[in-house]
């Protein structure tokens, strides 16, 4: 009969693992790597969440004439190609720019645009601006491109 070591060494000890003890430690490791993975992931995954949520959305396509229409107080003719749109608006701050492409910027202000425009201050890069409701101004900055002019017009209230 061959004799096992193990329980000759130690014969108050049973030779066989405890599987019950195992698998409690086996819990324990799998409890504190979840642990792990959730106080590491969830930080991460919020912050990837509020970064888009909050980010400037730009759009270069599908832009929606009668929103924008609508918040820069414009009656956009067919003549007037919208080039994008950017909304930075964060909470109740508004802070939206539009780009528009036209062959004419003089007739462009004088035929879409339903407000009062006046003359900007030279040393702030507009040409031009208007009051939208009380508070809102809108900015306009007149730039040529190609063989057209691009109108840039920034609302910030």
């Amino acid at each position: 009969m061959e004799k096992n070591m193990i329980t000759d060494a130690f014969p108050n000890t049973d030779s066989r693992l405890d599987v019950d003890d195992m698998d409690q430690r086996s819990q324990k490791s799998n409890l504190w790597i979840w642990i792990v993975i959730l106080i590491v992931w969830l930080p991460l995954l919020g912050y990837l969440a509020i970064l888009f949520i909050f980010s400037p959305h730009t759009y270069h396509f599908f832009i929606d004439r009668e929103k924008v229409s609508e918040e820069f107080n414009l009656d956009l003719t067919d003549d007037v190609k919208l080039v994008s749109y950017c909304d930075r608006s964060f909470l109740c701050v508004i802070d939206s720019e539009l780009i528009v492409e036209v062959n004419d910027p003089e007739v462009f202000l004088k035929n879409n645009i339903t407000c009062d425009i006046e003359k900007a201050d030279p040393s702030s890069g507009d040409d031009y601006k208007y009051n939208k409701y009380a508070t809102g101004i809108i900015h306009i900055r007149i730039e040529p491109y190609e063989d057209k002019y691009r109108v840039h017009l920034n609302y910030i209230d």
